[in-house]
């Protein structure tokens, strides 16, 4: 397997696990938005072909700045890369919204997305666990879990405190 780029910068700092997190949310920030870099690049005063190379894990020799980053996080509405950052660096996201004036379908709504996800959780340690071992990959994966957990908690929360009396 090729040396990532993240990879060839402070190898000593960051863990394998940690470079490859990187490496496939920078990917994911502009290949999976529709049109990809063809449409994201003029967005930023790039070159398609120059921010394809950026994103590339194997191109060491174009970087993505965190300018640029930010920019792309906020016209795609991806947070992957900044929940990414976030972990490695060992903090949670919560994502900031206001409701004001919620219903009861909608605060019904977010619990039963919040159960879902602490089900998701379980299953992805139900997972982990068949063979005894864990992967980083399955480690990744009920971190995963557990962050979208606490976000949907927050989510909910968020909605009762839209029905708090004023």
């Amino acid at each position: 397997m090729a040396q990532s780029a993240c990879s060839k910068i402070n190898s000593d700092v960051l863990t394998d696990y940690e470079l490859n997190s990187l490496d496939i949310s920078i990917y994911g920030l502009v290949h999976s938005h529709k049109g990809g870099a063809e449409v994201l690049a003029p967005q930023i005063h790039k070159r398609p072909s120059s921010l394809n190379h950026e994103v590339k894990s194997d191109a060491p020799s174009h970087k993505l700045g965190l300018i640029d980053a930010v920019r792309l996080m906020k016209i795609t509405e991806n947070p992957a890369l900044l929940i990414a950052i976030a972990q490695i660096t060992g903090y949670t996201l919560i994502p900031n919204r206001k409701f004001e004036g919620c219903s009861d379908i909608e605060v019904l709504t977010a619990y039963a997305t919040w159960q879902k996800e602490n089900g998701d959780v379980a299953k992805a340690v139900l997972k982990a666990f068949e063979d005894s071992q864990v992967t980083h990959k399955e480690y990744a994966y009920i971190m995963r879990e557990g962050m979208e957990t606490i976000a949907a908690f927050h989510a909910f929360m968020q909605r009762v405190e839209g029905l708090l009396v004023k």
